[in-house]
């Protein structure tokens, strides 16, 4: 089986893919009920979405969006 991250897991700490690898860098994280591409979803779920965004602790349960650099 490869190493590695499996659908539906995830880290609790965005941090913990740094000592994975070398170099590896989170330069960015976004939580995605706060991201700017939310204005293009379907209106009731951007209402819905607006709603969540509006609770720092639902909205840190949702999905984040992470970028690393090398």
């Amino acid at each position: 089986m490869p190493l590695g991250i499996k659908a539906a897991q995830g880290f609790d700490d965005p941090h913990e893919p740094e000592s994975w690898g070398a170099g590896l860098e989170l330069i960015e994280e976004q939580i995605l009920t706060r991201a700017p591409d939310v204005a293009r979803f379907p209106q009731p779920l951007r209402a819905l979405t607006r709603l969540t965004a509006r609770s720092t602790t639902l909205s840190r349960q949702g999905a984040r969006v992470l970028r690393y650099r090398f």
